[in-house]
Parts: C-alpha cells; sequence; structure tokens
C-alpha cells in the first residue's frame, strides 16, 4: 500500500545580502524548500511562499548626488566675448528631488553652474566694458576685501564669480551665494570677514564682457579656535596660581598656630 505524504517546509535559510548598500529601497531574502518531507506523488505540496523579503535594516540613505548636465544654453550675445552656461542639480538618489547643493560636495570644488566663453563672434559697437579696481586686493584673515566693477552705462547689471580653484575648468566658476558676500548696485562687491579659503580669482562680468581680480591673503594669523584654546589655557593658570597661593597660606597657618597667651590674674 502507498501511503499519501503531503510536503513540509524546511527551515529558512539565512538572509542574503541587501540589493544595495544605501537606500530605504535595499532588501535582502530568504528562501525555503518544501522538501521536510518532500510531498508524495499523490500528497500536497507545501502552501506559502518559497522566498520572503524585506527591507534592509540599520542601510544609510544614499547620499545627495549631482545630475547629469543639461545643455548648453545660448550665449548671452551674438557678439563680442559672451558667456555661456549650463547648470546641474544636487538631488536625493531615491526621490529625485532637489537637495541644497552643499550636499553634492560643492564646497569641495564642484559646483551646479558650468560656463565657458563663447568664440569666433565678431566685436561690439559700443560694448558695455566692466573696469575692475583694484585689480587685485591683498588682506589678512578676518578683514574686509572690496572689489569694484564699474560698468558703462551704469545700468547694466553687474554679476560676480569666483573661481574656486586654480585650475581653468570652468565649471570651477560658480556664482556667490553666501551671506558674507554682498553687491551693491553699483557693481561693489565687499566680502566680509575673510576667511583663508576665499584666496583666488574673483570675475565679475557685465552684458557681453567679463573683467577678473586676484583676493589675495596676507598671513593666516590664528583660526578663532586657537584664541579659545588660548583663552581656555591662560584661565586654567590663573586658577592653579590661585590654588598654590591657597595652599601655602594653609600649610603656613596649620605649621605656626597662633599661641594661646595666658590671662594673669
Amino acid at each position: 500500500l502507498s501511503v499519501s505524504v503531503d510536503g513540509g517546509w524546511s527551515d529558512w535559510s539565512d538572509w542574503g545580502d541587501c540589493s544595495k548598500t544605501c537606500g530605504s529601497d535595499a532588501t535582502q531574502s530568504r528562501a525555503r524548500t518544501c522538501t521536510f518531507p518532500a510531498p508524495s506523488p499523490d500528497g500536497k505540496d507545501c502552501d506559502g511562499s518559497v522566498i520572503a523579503n524585506r527591507n534592509c535594516l540599520d542601510v544609510s540613505p544614499c547620499p545627495a548626488q549631482w545630475s547629469q548636465w543639461e545643455p548648453w544654453e545660448a550665449c548671452t550675445a551674438t557678439c563680442g566675448s559672451p558667456f555661456k552656461g549650463r547648470v546641474r542639480h544636487c538631488v536625493n538618489p531615491e526621490t529625485n528631488a532637489t537637495v541644497a547643493k552643499t550636499q553634492c560636495g560643492q564646497l569641495d570644488g564642484s559646483t551646479g553652474v558650468g560656463g565657458e566663453p563663447c568664440t569666433g563672434l565678431p566685436s561690439c559697437p559700443n560694448a558695455t566694458v566692466p573696469v575692475l579696481e583694484p585689480k587685485d586686493v591683498s588682506v589678512a584673515v578676518g578683514d574686509t576685501a572690496v572689489f569694484q566693477c564699474r560698468v558703462s552705462p551704469s545700468s547694466e547689471r553687474v554679476t560676480w564669480f569666483r573661481q574656486v580653484d586654480a585650475s581653468d575648468d570652468p565649471q570651477s566658476v560658480t556664482e556667490l551665494t553666501s551671506k558674507r558676500f554682498h553687491v551693491d548696485p553699483d557693481g561693489t562687491l565687499t566680502i566680509e570677514g575673510v576667511l583663508s579659503s576665499d584666496e583666488g580669482t574673483y570675475i565679475c562680468r557685465a552684458n557681453t564682457y567679463r573683467g577678473q581680480a586676484l583676493l589675495k591673503i596676507k598671513g593666516e594669523g590664528l583660526p578663532l579656535y586657537m584664541f579659545a584654546i588660548i583663552g581656555v589655557i591662560a584661565a586654567a593658570a590663573v586658577v592653579v596660581i590661585i590654588l598654590i597661593v591657597w595652599s601655602l597660606c594653609w600649610i603656613r597657618i596649620n605649621r605656626y598656630p597662633k599661641l594661646k597667651v595666658s590671662k594673669r590674674r
């Protein structure tokens, strides 16, 4: 006589590797088999799924990343030395939403703005020519640097850029947005509380022309945290001196106690 045997599940295997190293959509799987026991020809198969999936635990969010560069924009003019630009966006790879540029490493030289001069165009009649004065500025860390960009006619809008590294890579030119940078209506650029990282080439652009000047840092000086450390050391030295004086006084008082003088009758 043949005995009908229904199938039974084996134990689940260990969870496998995550499908991704970051992100909330990373998943992992485990499997089991219908072999404990295996069903006989006339027995029932196991009910349920062979494979189980779950979201990975303790997986960090994926870091933001730059999108692809958008196509080049048209040159800003048809004559002279105009500028053409292109942009890219810092996005969250999970949601594709735009996030702050600093999350994509804007501070280390990567930017979302790229540009380069247009070439091969004829000269412009009566073109607006920005004039930078002074040409170069040399200040100490913490001082204020001032660049002037005079244009004619004065109604022309002035835009400032900074070359964030020493290379000629046009993608290293980014429009200034820091709160320490102020551009007046007359085109004057003021940089308050200059940092050593502010050193570099500054570009003034108006209409189809642009000029540039160099900001140099005179001596590094002490960073702010060094002043804090010096203050802490000075305060600790004062405390040590007070403790030494107090200890000497205590020793003197206990070593030479006041003599008791008996009263004569």
